[in-house]
């Protein structure tokens, strides 16, 4: 296992900045190998990208994920199309970023009223199966986080990766997703850990209704805020460890989700993911 960096770890300093370049010399001035970019992060594509496949290789980091946002939950078969049309642009950028990873999501009702889970799922595994036929094609995976209503527990990632039964489509576990909706991230991740093509690596703490900064909401009506990776209430230590026996070799990537000094918290994060992968490797 390595240590990884997702962009969005940094989101309050780069919001509506065309700022990925900015990111990866942050990124080396951390001696890290990888980084996870996502596309929003992007102002103006057709200018950014080439310039950041140069640094990329300027400075020796992988791009280990490219992450998307996408919902196929919705009624309107031209929009779920155009989420399929997503992964299919999301596969051209990876490519040209030697990314092996995309990340994808489900997706949740958004002006949807009243949609079942099952009506919900069939849209998801029809979405993902046309999306992985193109990932396979270019021998790259998509990884299904865990996130939202639809496909935020265990069962219901791995339930559309059955459905969808292509070898190109993997897990994303999220290892803070998974107390939002009401599960044990520990035992989450023991279920899914064969799964999984990336691990987003995140802490949360559960707080008080007098705490706002930067809480989430769990099902349920816990809050949750993020904290600088080991300093949650996740037990990351044998989550690593699990990974570690079932033969996970890729990037923990770390998404600091929390308030205070971005910079100062993710390098603190960096600093016990790196301690924490020598540990078990040396156990």
């Amino acid at each position: 296992m390595k240590t990884g960096l997702s962009m969005y770890s940094l989101v309050e300093l780069y919001r509506d900045k065309a700022s990925t370049a900015q990111f990866l010399q942050q990124a080396k001035k951390w001696n890290l190998e990888g980084v996870e970019l996502l596309d929003y992060f992007w102002q103006d594509l057709d200018k950014e990208l080439p310039q950041v496949i140069a640094l990329t290789q300027e400075l020796g980091l992988e791009v280990y994920s490219y992450s998307i946002g996408n919902n196929f939950v919705s009624s309107d078969p031209a929009q779920r199309q155009s989420q399929v049309d997503k992964i299919r642009e999301a596969v051209e950028i990876a490519k040209k970023l030697n990314a092996k990873v995309i990340r994808v999501f489900s997706g949740d009702a958004s002006g949807e009223e009243n949609v079942a889970f099952d009506e919900a799922l069939s849209w998801i595994v029809e979405g993902l199966k046309a999306g992985a036929a193109l990932a396979e094609k270019a021998g790259i995976t998509l990884a299904l986080e865990n996130h939202g209503l639809f496909a935020g527990k265990a069962q219901q990632v791995a339930q559309v990766i059955g459905a969808v039964g292509s070898p190109a489509l993997a897990a994303t576990l999220d290892t803070g997703n998974f107390l939002l909706v009401g599960e044990n991230p520990t035992e989450a991740v023991r279920q899914l850990a064969d799964k999984a093509a990336l691990i987003h690596f995140k802490d949360f703490k559960a707080v008080g209704s007098e705490v706002t900064q930067r809480v989430y909401k769990a099902t349920t009506g816990q809050g949750y805020q993020g904290t600088i990776i080991g300093q949650g209430d996740v037990d990351l230590p044998t989550i690593v460890s699990i990974l570690h026996d079932r033969g996970y070799n890729g990037y923990l990537s770390i998404e600091f989700e929390g308030p205070g000094d971005p910079l100062a918290s993710v390098e603190a994060s960096i600093n016990y993911v790196n301690e924490t992968i020598a540990k078990v490797k040396g156990a």
